[in-house]
């Protein structure tokens, strides 16, 4: 046993010699491959995260870039103008006034009189809110007319602005009742993405502004042509 030991040492001491040289290489390579894999590779690493987030922003700053360049385009007078009309059409909250002027308004372009009116304003069912996503004020009102004159009053209704729509119309000798259905929504408070594109007006939307706007202004005038039918056209 001794001897077997002897042998061992001894033949580790003469490859020792012989490969000495050899050694201190692949002790080099060694501990070059241990700073490499925790100094120099984790640099790489964090070298493609900085160049991940240098793309990010440069992304950030052309969206940012393309934004100011489309606001610095608006019309600042043509825009309010627009957002006064969208938010007479369709107002954050019950427009009792802007209902009320409505009924006036097509009460008086269509000849009927209008005998009584009664506001529900009571709690909205979920249904109610989920088949048209706004919520709505009902409204019934009791008119006077003939049937050619009452189908004149819900045509003009159905072009005024708040936004309605006629639910029902229980039709008599010379009178009516008509339940209306006005709309609104809450608006949300804006909120800024730096990494979202503003989306300008599309060709669509200003054209459903002109006509929005073409309703409100005939409201006003009572120049619009007497529209024919017995159900108000659903905005939404």
């Amino acid at each position: 046993m001794k001897e077997n030991t002897s042998i061992d040492i001894n033949t580790l001491r003469i490859l020792y010699k012989k490969y000495k040289e050899h050694l201190i290489y692949l002790l080099v390579i060694f501990v070059i491959a241990i700073l490499f894999l925790f100094s120099v590779l984790p640099r790489i690493e964090d070298l493609g995260k900085l160049n991940n987030s240098r793309k990010i922003e440069e992304n950030k700053l052309s969206i940012l870039k393309n934004n100011l360049n489309l606001l610095s385009s608006l019309d600042d007078p043509s825009l309010s103008s627009q957002l006064l009309v969208v938010s007479s059409a369709l107002p954050s909250e019950k427009d009792f006034e802007g209902v009320l002027n409505a009924i006036s308004s097509s009460t008086a372009k269509s000849g009927v009189s209008l005998a009584d009116y009664e506001f529900q304003v009571g709690d909205l069912s979920n249904s109610s809110v989920e088949a048209t996503g706004f919520p709505l004020l009902t409204l019934t009102v009791s008119i006077r007319g003939t049937l050619s004159q009452v189908a004149k009053f819900v045509g003009y209704l159905s072009k005024s602005i708040p936004l309605s729509q006629t639910t029902s119309i229980i039709q008599n000798s010379s009178s009516a009742t008509v339940a209306i259905n006005f709309y609104y929504k809450a608006s949300t408070p804006a909120q800024f993405n730096d990494s979202k594109t503003i989306a300008p007006i599309s060709e669509k939307g200003k054209q459903i502004i002109e006509t929005l706007s073409s309703w409100g202004t005939s409201n006003l005038s009572g120049s619009e042509t007497p529209i024919p039918g017995t159900s108000s056209a659903n905005p939404f």
